[in-house]
């Protein structure tokens, strides 16, 4: 985080640094922003002196929980041991130190405070302890953690975009081409054009849920649909050709309250992966209910090359391309991301694994016939 995000009043301390060298002026100060400044002081091990009320309505410590012990007791783990190094070799030397600091509260939740400490003298000019003021800024630091995930979120957007674009761009410009040129007729150049347009939107569509579903935004319109209906609709826009044989096996009569463009989002996914990654064999859709479960079981299996182990693990991360053992490295990497989503979403569960036997691959989706979205 950015040390000048935020106004704070550690600046107006260090100003005055050589002002509060006095004990009788720091004395005063402490008392004149007890109200609006979280205090502390300690003696030179560090152990806690003196806490005023703000700083115990903020830790959620009594101050007899306090007086006594080190600022240990509110440490989180965020910050590196090398982060309190460097503290104590600042104050110790006579110098003022000023840092965001991650705490905890008594109740285990997290704060964070911009803090300035000070060695405190006495009349000798000797160091007899330190004073720390803070103001808590944790909503500001939220605020600005939002901001930077947006901005996050932008950058990768605009930049899978304009590298995924392309590709199915310049097989428009070779179509086009080709067909100017008489190196391929009208018809063939459109159809190669038809499909590189279906892959644009495609592609543009799953860009667009993957943003909607980083800024929470994605919506889902649940109504009771017929799943087994839907489901063959989907296994008979797959025909069985000479190299992959389309196999279904969907138990009639399940209805379920879900939304039913997003559910067909995820088996239209899941069954084109699988025919992308089989060279030649069988693609199978089996659905049934599980009584017991009162869920939806929807498996999609081939017995193409598999999930290369290696990104096995992570096949659902976003970006993440599925890669096969057969070391093809296709597609964007949001599908399955996409998918996961839209299932949790609808509070079930999806796997991927690689198929024993003759190798392939089993994606398995569970979904309750009643969720909440």
């Amino acid at each position: 985080m950015k040390e000048n995000a935020f106004l704070d009043f550690s600046n107006i301390f260090l100003g005055a640094e050589t002002l509060l060298k006095d004990s009788m002026f720091l004395e005063s100060v402490i008392k004149g922003v007890s109200n609006i400044c979280i205090i502390s002081t300690t003696d030179t091990s560090g152990k806690i002196t003196y806490v005023n009320d703000l700083f115990c309505q903020t830790c959620g410590y009594e101050k007899n929980d306090l007086i006594g012990r080190s600022h240990n007791i509110i440490k989180s783990e965020h910050h590196p041991e090398s982060f309190f190094e460097d503290m104590w070799k600042a104050i110790k030397s006579g110098k003022s130190w000023k840092a965001l600091i991650k705490n905890k509260r008594r109740d285990g939740t997290n704060y964070w405070n911009r803090t300035v400490i000070f060695p405190v003298y006495d009349k000798l000019q000797d160091v007899i302890g330190y004073v720390s003021f803070s103001n808590e800024v944790t909503s500001q630091i939220s605020y600005q953690q939002k901001i930077e995930e947006i901005q996050k979120i932008q950058n990768e957007f605009l930049h899978i975009a304009s590298h995924e674009l392309k590709t199915p761009l310049q097989p428009l410009r070779n179509y086009v081409k080709l067909a100017k040129t008489g190196r391929m007729s009208k018809d063939k150049a459109l159809e190669g054009i038809g499909k590189s347009v279906d892959e644009l939107i495609s592609l543009s569509d799953n860009l667009l849920d993957v943003t909607k579903i980083e800024s929470g935004n994605m919506s889902f319109n649940k109504s009771e649909f017929s799943l087994s209906s839907m489901l063959k609709d989907v296994a008979e826009s797959y025909p069985s050709d000479e190299k992959i044989k389309f196999v279904a096996n969907i138990e009639d009569g399940i209805v379920i309250n879900a939304d039913p463009v997003r559910i067909r989002q995820v088996v239209n996914n899941l069954v084109s992966n699988s025919v992308k990654f089989t060279d030649k064999g069988t693609v199978s859709i089996v659905a049934s209910y599980n009584e017991k479960k009162d869920k939806i079981q929807i498996k999609v299996t081939d017995n193409g090359y598999g999930i290369n182990p290696k990104i096995l693990p992570k096949i659902f991360e976003k970006f993440s391309t599925m890669g096969s053992n057969k070391n093809l490295q296709e597609g964007t990497g949001m599908g399955l991301f996409l998918c996961k989503n839209i299932i949790e979403k609808h509070g079930g569960t999806i796997k991927g694994e690689n198929a024993s036997g003759d190798g392939g691959t089993v994606f398995t989706v569970e979904i309750p016939i009643e969720q909440k979205i």
